[in-house]
């Protein structure tokens, strides 16, 4: 008797979006065309909360199941060494699915891959090479490839600063394109079709600093 067909799972999260920065939730201001398609094609979940409104905490909440209390963090601390007992990637993984990780994930070490069998690491559209936390960003050497070698940052703009101003270089080298296009990739040339998959698709924005391509803006 052959074995049910088990489903793919695309996890799409997005960084600093609050719930009601969504038009289906009634802003009239922010336009979100295609999450709103994908909300009315599923559910909307509109009381739905994180364990820790902070990034890190909740990235390893995610990732792990464990309560803050559990996995020691409840604010902003970088450079913590995390060694959950068990991930969903991994746990996925070992029943069988291929696992990618494409885009943020802000745990350390970085680079560790946390159950995933590869990963496409960009903690952020900035290259901090300095960073001891934030050395890796896959997105400077494929933008290098394409002949941009100044930094992807030279708006001037702090990677926390609310100042607004139009993505200034070609619209396919922006972070979110990228990112994007990675996650097509994999699906269509590099995945195993022998394999269901788990695909995170993490972006860095809106976090600020806020840089869209002009027409957006």
């Amino acid at each position: 008797m052959s074995q049910p067909r088990r489903p793919h799972i695309l996890l799409i999260t997005t960084d600093q979006q609050r719930a009601d920065a969504l038009g289906i939730n009634g802003n009239r201001f922010v336009e979100t065309p295609n999450l709103d398609h994908m909300a009315s094609r599923g559910v909307n979940f509109t009381r739905g909360y994180s364990t820790c409104p902070v990034c890190i905490p909740a990235r390893r909440t995610l990732l792990s199941g464990m309560s803050p209390d559990e996995h020691g963090l409840r604010g902003y601390r970088d450079g913590q060494e995390f060694d959950p007992p068990s991930t969903l990637p991994g746990l996925l993984s070992a029943a069988g699915y291929q696992t990618q990780l494409i885009g943020k994930m802000h745990l350390h070490p970085q680079g560790k891959r946390y159950g995933f069998d590869n990963i496409i690491l960009s903690e952020t559209s900035n290259w901090r090479p300095r960073c001891e936390t934030q050395k890796r960003n896959d997105y400077v050497p494929w933008l290098r490839q394409r002949g941009m070698d100044c930094h992807p940052h030279d708006h001037g703009i702090s990677g926390n600063g609310r100042l607004v101003r139009p993505w200034s270089h070609a619209d396919h080298l922006h972070h979110n394109k990228w990112l994007a296009e990675e996650a097509a990739r994999f699906l269509t040339e590099r995945r195993d079709p022998s394999a269901p998959v788990f695909l995170h698709l993490s972006f860095f924005h809106p976090h600020p600093p806020f840089v869209p391509l002009d027409h957006y803006l």
